[in-house]
């Protein structure tokens, strides 16, 4: 997931930019790179023995990370009154590689394993929550979502 250099950059930019030449309040920041340096560290600290696990996602979290990422898109466009964020993106973001397009890059594929709302998504949950295994053919329809995203192949 990339998520410490998102969550160094995105501290940074929470740090520094002034609320009143962008549209998203650093909070909304601060949320998202929380988010994703908690879902990879997660990840990490997760054993590999090939069980299923649920992540809860707080929902504030979750807006905060479709904010960002709309603000970015809206700055690599050139969207006019992001110009700040296009800016701040060019000379702190590139020096450390993390272009606009790699930073969309990242939090798609973020938002493709985070966000995903299938119904088998509350299939495997429940089954999960219940202690029960969960039918194999139930996941089917996650990693179809997952592939069609490029997060699995």
């Amino acid at each position: 997931m990339d998520s410490p250099a998102w969550s160094n950059f995105a501290a940074r930019a929470a740090e520094i930019r002034p609320d009143r030449f962008h549209p998203l309040h650093s909070t909304a920041y601060d949320a998202a790179a929380t988010l994703l340096a908690h879902s990879a560290e997660a990840v990490l600290r997760t054993p590999d023995d090939g069980r299923e696990r649920v992540l809860p996602v707080p929902v504030y979290q979750l807006d905060a990370l479709r904010s960002v990422r709309a603000e970015l898109a809206r700055a690599h466009d050139g969207t006019p009154g992001a110009e700040y964020l296009r800016e701040f993106l060019t000379v702190y973001g590139e020096p450390l590689g993390q272009t606009p397009d790699r930073l969309l890059a990242v939090l798609d594929r973020a938002l493709a394993v985070l966000d995903l709302d299938v119904p088998a998504v509350y299939t495997v949950t429940l089954g999960l929550m219940a202690h029960r295994t969960s039918d194999p053919d139930a996941y089917e329809p996650i990693v179809a979502a997952w592939k069609k995203a490029g997060v699995a192949s």
